[in-house]
């Protein structure tokens, strides 16, 4: 899958299933090239400068980040607004739920996924990402 470089992702809600999925991408690309170009996982550490730096060292670099906490804490920080928030939840098999996208290209876009396991978060993770590029790609004019 290819990753609009330079994209940030905002993950937040369940901070077990967030882990996981941090894990996950940190992972994704070890035995075959599976996102390209290859996100960076950040953690955000005490220092929100020291965390702000780091992802606009890798947006700069063209890298897509995707990063775990709050994004209102993180624009406090001063850290670009994500393209991308979504709040992972942890739900039995039977209540879970692929998101359903809010925002725009603009102000970013918001989701919440519900999911047993890192598997399911990981897939709402690809179809939000699709659902938001997609969601960003102007209309065609029809040809004469």
């Amino acid at each position: 899958m290819h990753l609009v470089a330079g994209s940030l992702t905002a993950l937040d809600g369940d901070r077990d299933a967030v882990e996981e999925l941090l894990d996950r991408i940190d992972h994704m690309n070890d035995d075959r090239e599976v996102l390209t170009p290859a996100p960076v996982a950040i953690r955000r550490g005490d220092d929100a400068t020291e965390t702000a730096a780091a992802i606009d060292a890798a947006l700069d670099q063209g890298s897509p980040v995707v990063c775990d906490g709050q994004p209102g804490a993180a624009l406090a920080a001063g850290e670009p607004m994500p393209d991308l928030t979504l709040t992972l939840v942890m739900v039995p098999l039977d209540e879970v739920a692929e998101p359903t996208l809010t925002g725009s290209m603009r102000t970013g876009f918001r989701g919440t996924s519900k999911g047993e396991s890192s598997g399911d978060h990981l897939l709402h993770l690809f179809g939000t990402w699709i659902d938001a590029s997609l969601a960003g790609l102007p209309v065609a004019k029809p040809r004469r």
